[in-house]
């Protein structure tokens, strides 16, 4: 016997964004205190050393460019929206992670460009209303 099954798409909810605000408005992360090394996002155990003696650290949101990439795929809803850079940042405490990088061209951008955490709006939530989260901009 088969069943006719329509998957629906998987969609963050309030929920999942509600648990998840401390990361997207604070950079809050790990720190380990046995090999001093730093994690975003947090993580129950340390990726260097495995250790569990995990601690919160929040991120000064301060840090530089590693590598760039320009996304020319536009989001659902989006079709005119102009190509996008992304970055692989270091941060000043040692995590690197992936964000847009915002106010600037994807041409004035270079590796080692110091840049600054601003929260600025993601994307519209299920519920219609609109989820706000980390993204850069070159450092003033």
């Amino acid at each position: 016997m088969s069943q006719n099954v329509t998957a629906r798409p998987v969609v963050a909810g309030p929920a999942r964004a509600w648990r998840t605000r401390r990361n997207r408005y604070g950079l809050v992360g790990s720190h380990c205190r046995t090999c001093q090394s730093c994690s975003f996002p947090p993580r129950r155990r340390c990726p260097r050393c495995v250790d569990a003696v995990q601690e919160e650290a929040v991120f000064s949101g301060r840090g530089a460019v590693i590598c760039l990439a320009e996304d020319h795929s536009p989001l659902v809803g989006h079709g005119d929206r102009a190509p996008r850079p992304f970055a692989m940042i270091r941060l000043e405490e040692g995590p690197v992670l992936m964000a847009e990088v915002v106010d600037a061209e994807y041409d004035c951008l270079a590796p080692e460009q110091p840049v600054e955490m601003v929260i600025r709006k993601w994307r519209p939530e299920q519920s219609g209303l609109a989820l706000y989260g980390f993204k850069f901009r070159v450092a003033s």
